[in-house]
């Protein structure tokens, strides 16, 4: 399925800014992981996700990640929207989100390796 991405003309930090919820099941486990995305004005932070979210094969490692940093929103060429998450430290490089659905319900997308492939993360604003 292909997600509903954000097409307004205009989207904003305040509009995004929430907790994103996601629950993920590795593979290679049967328990849930609740994994949670924060973005303030200024800044986001990253709890209990796996590893897996930043190998481009979709392989979970064992590890759990839980970062901070700053983000910023851009337009797409001139037609969707994404975030971008620049942690401060070294578990994971830079990261891009596509922004779905409508405001304010707005949710994030993290596409994992080949786009072709569909594989990827939806987390969902907690509402």
């Amino acid at each position: 399925m292909q997600p509903d991405y954000t097409r307004s003309n205009s989207l904003t930090k305040d509009e995004l800014t929430g907790e994103y919820i996601a629950e993920v099941t590795p593979t290679q486990r049967r328990d849930l992981i609740h994994s949670s995305l924060i973005l303030t004005k200024a800044k986001f932070s990253v709890r209990n996700l796996p590893d897996f979210w930043s190998d481009p094969d979709f392989r979970w490692n064992g590890s759990i990640i839980s970062e901070s940093g700053t983000w910023a929103v851009t337009r797409e060429a001139g037609t969707s929207w994404t975030i971008s998450l620049h942690p401060n430290g070294s578990k994971f490089t830079d990261r891009i989100f596509s922004v779905l659905g409508s405001a304010p319900d707005h949710d994030l997308y993290l596409s994992i390796g080949d786009p072709d492939l569909r594989r990827g993360i939806t987390f969902f604003k907690a509402r």
